[in-house]
């Protein structure tokens, strides 16, 4: 799909355009014929001889002139006339000798020499649009008299697409640009559908272990926080059963964690080798985990939750010097902090599932 991407400078010229845009489509259309716009004369209405001798004259005057100069009049008007003369006497200064261009010699290019299918006109926000044109045909008749004829309109061309390459449009003054080449854009642009869908999926997949990765580092951090922690307690301080309690769950935090941390890049390959085996039979697979992964955080931050208030209601019951209080306390911290980081891992799942499930196969 060719495209030029412009700036919108004038609302009121961007309306104009789209009367040209429409014409160009209607001219595109299999077995178009062109509206009749030709003096409607009631024959029947004159009376006398003046009165037939001026509809005559006006019947001549509008016959005298080709039909494409009153289409051309129709749908372009006086200022993008004003600024396509500009353009092309200085077009025609270089030509010289050949100086064949006028406004009439860009219309007919629009109308027949743009050898392209018209797509759609598509606004995409306020100050910038984007026109789609294809063609089968190349040579196609090229597009610096279309991006100098948006100009006209006040539309200022910033990126093309012309069957071969992107091009980044500079313009260095009111009727003349550069193109820049973009090949990697152009590169992404031109990758079928299929691997861009694998592209996409990778990246996703890649995010996400990343984020579940950086969860695992941060759980066995706050497991070897927790031991650090537990040991200061037990040479600084009284609090003996709630220092070996941080002590013993930091421990099975740092064991459970660290290691699923250095197996991250094993389960990224296992899961590339299973997408690139079924790529459908893959997401598939993953959405159902990650639907599983979801309802899987909400029970188990209900059931951390139930448990803090159940601890604090039995400490209400007990001594603060007990060890039984001393071991609560660290249990409610080590609880907190694992709802926190399921929070975490529910947000980054729930991302996962959404853009998931838009990727299309």
């Amino acid at each position: 799909m060719l495209y030029i991407s412009f700036n919108i400078l004038d609302t009121l010229k961007f309306k104009d355009f789209k009367n040209l845009h429409k014409h160009m489509v209607n001219v595109r259309k299999p077995n178009y014929e062109f509206p009749d716009d030709s003096p409607k004369i009631d024959w029947d209405s004159k009376q006398t001889q003046e009165e037939v001798d001026i509809a005559i004259k006006e019947l001549s005057d509008y016959l005298d002139i080709a039909p494409e100069i009153h289409r051309r009049k129709a749908f372009i008007p006086d200022y993008a006339i004003t600024y396509l003369e500009k353009y092309i006497n200085a077009d025609n200064a270089k030509l010289e000798a050949l100086s064949l261009q006028n406004v009439d010699s860009i219309f007919n290019y629009l109308e027949y020499g743009f050898e392209v299918d018209i797509d759609n006109l598509e606004k995409l926000n306020a100050n910038s649009a984007l026109i789609n044109f294809s063609t089968g045909n190349y040579p196609f008749g090229g597009i610096e008299r279309f991006i100098i004829t948006l100009k006209a309109f006040g539309l200022k061309a910033t990126e093309c697409f012309d069957g071969f390459v992107i091009s980044k449009i500079e313009w260095l003054s009111d009727i003349e640009y550069k193109t820049t080449e973009l090949p990697e854009k152009t590169k992404a642009y031109l990758q079928p559908t299929h691997s861009k869908n694998k592209t996409a999926l990778m990246e996703l997949l890649s995010h996400f272990l990343a984020s579940e990765k950086s969860l695992y580092l941060a759980a066995g951090i706050i497991g070897v926080f927790s031991a650090v922690i537990g040991l200061l307690f037990i040479l600084f301080s009284n609090h003996k059963s709630f220092a070996v309690t941080l002590i013993f769950i930091g421990l099975i935090e740092i064991a459970a964690m660290v290691p699923a941390y250095f197996k991250y890049q094993q389960k990224f390959d296992d899961k590339v080798s299973f997408y690139e085996t079924d790529q459908i039979a893959f997401a598939q697979s993953e959405i159902e985990t990650s639907e599983k992964a979801l309802k899987s955080f909400f029970w188990l931050k209900l059931i951390y939750g139930g448990l803090i208030v159940m601890l604090i209601l039995a400490m209400s019951f007990i001594s603060p010097e007990s060890i039984l209080f001393g071991i609560f306390t660290a249990l409610i911290l080590h609880l907190a902090f694992a709802i926190t980081i399921d929070n975490f891992g529910e947000r980054y799942t729930k991302t996962y599932l959404t853009e998931l499930q838009s990727v299309e196969f």
